[in-house]
């Protein structure tokens, strides 16, 4: 599960989504080239980039329900 949350929010903090979760704020911001950008929005993640954290979120939801 921590495997699938990690792969799901990469494609947030390529963009420089800042994070609230200490766990994955300390994770990122541990991480080489990693920068923080102010102007952050969801709509800076492609169309490819959503369908795959949507599937994400579809696979964590199945085993959550298993």
């Amino acid at each position: 599960e921590k495997q699938l949350r990690l792969a799901r929010n990469d494609f947030y903090a390529l963009h420089g989504r800042s994070f609230k979760d200490k766990e994955l704020k300390s994770f990122y911001e541990s991480i080489a080239g990693y920068k923080v950008n102010k102007n952050y929005s969801d709509d800076l993640l492609s169309a490819e980039e959503k369908e795959i954290v949507n599937k994400i979120i579809d696979i964590e939801n199945e085993r959550k329900i298993k």
